[in-house]
């Protein structure tokens, strides 16, 4: 069995900010971002673990912690 972990920004409002804060994209690619991230979102249920993405290095330490306890297993 696998361990699947679905990351989510804590909402979309947050990753549209996030997204125009990083002056990567124009603004049709981050419109499409977030649409596809809502569409996402609603499959976060089907994940063994979702995560709140509120603070990247706290996220990733939440990840790691959850990826090595699996593997004990």
């Amino acid at each position: 069995k696998a361990l699947s972990i679905f990351i989510s920004p804590p909402d979309l409002k947050t990753l549209e900010q996030r997204l125009r804060q990083r002056s990567t994209e124009d603004e049709k690619s981050i419109e499409k971002r977030v649409a596809k991230a809502s569409l996402e979102m609603q499959f976060a249920n089907n994940f063994d673990k979702v995560l709140i993405n509120n603070n990247l290095n706290e996220t990733l330490l939440t990840a790691e912690t959850l990826i090595k306890e699996w593997l004990k297993k």
